[in-house]
């Protein structure tokens, strides 16, 4: 139930601020998903998926889009939401 929440949040706010930069730059066009695997951590994504960029937006953008707290663990197969 949470993810339809999410997606509607998501939609409502690129539709209501299309020009607004999310994450490095980065304009929100898609939405994607990342499964999370043995030995992650938000850091290691956030290198993976933003190459070249500052792993400390990167991280903060994917707990806030996920609503993860600091001291969320990562578990294999979680599904991570991701705007690029």
């Amino acid at each position: 139930m949470w993810f339809y929440a999410f997606a509607w949040t998501l939609a409502w706010m690129v539709a209501r601020y299309p020009d607004t930069e999310w994450v490095a730059g980065a304009h929100p066009s898609r939405v994607h998903v990342y499964v999370v695997q043995p030995g992650d951590t938000l850091w290691r994504i956030a290198v993976r998926l933003y190459p070249g960029e500052d792993p400390r937006r990167a991280v903060y953008a994917l707990k806030t889009a996920n609503h993860l707290s600091d001291a969320t663990r990562l578990v294999p197969g979680e599904r991570l939401m991701w705007v690029r």
